[in-house]
């Protein structure tokens, strides 16, 4: 992998601030004795997702959000499975599930694209808050996961 590609593969896995992309480079540092190899590097991002960025997105939802509202949201992309869904996905779920009738979804997929859990995909265009701070949610759009929380939200 060339080092352009390398750089590009951690960004994505953060929102571009200082603070995910030095964790990124402590849990890099932390899984690799010199020069990190491709596992080292897949091992760090890993233990980064699960172990740093899906706190660190859950504390920015929180007062955005109640516990309880993140958790259900939370659970209800888990069910889903997958980082690229739509509303039918969550309607599906929603309207099966008991536990998700009082899930205010829209306020909490706005909460989720303002803190930069999810972003929006219209064609082959992805928007995320931290790429474009002007930008707002759209439902009609397909939604896609941030890939740092993927692994921690054990997605596809």
């Amino acid at each position: 992998m060339k080092d352009r590609e390398i750089r590009k593969y951690l960004l994505e896995h953060t929102r571009h601030t200082p603070r995910d992309i030095i964790q990124l480079l402590n849990e890099i540092q932390k899984h690799s004795k010199d020069n990190p190899s491709k596992a080292n590097i897949a091992n760090a991002v890993r233990t980064y997702s699960t172990d740093y960025f899906v706190g660190e997105v859950r504390d920015e939802l929180d007062g955005f959000l109640k516990s309880e509202e993140i958790d259900l949201m939370i659970e209800i992309i888990s069910l889903i499975g997958r980082s690229r869904f739509n509303m039918d996905h969550i309607d599906r779920i929603k309207n099966t599930d008991l536990r998700f009738k009082s899930v205010d979804v829209n306020k909490c997929l706005k909460a989720f694209f303002n803190c930069n859990a999810i972003g929006n995909v219209d064609g082959s265009y992805i928007t995320f808050k931290y790429r474009n701070r002007h930008t707002t949610f759209n439902p009609n759009s397909d939604i896609l996961v941030h890939v740092g929380l993927r692994k921690g939200w054990n997605l596809t």
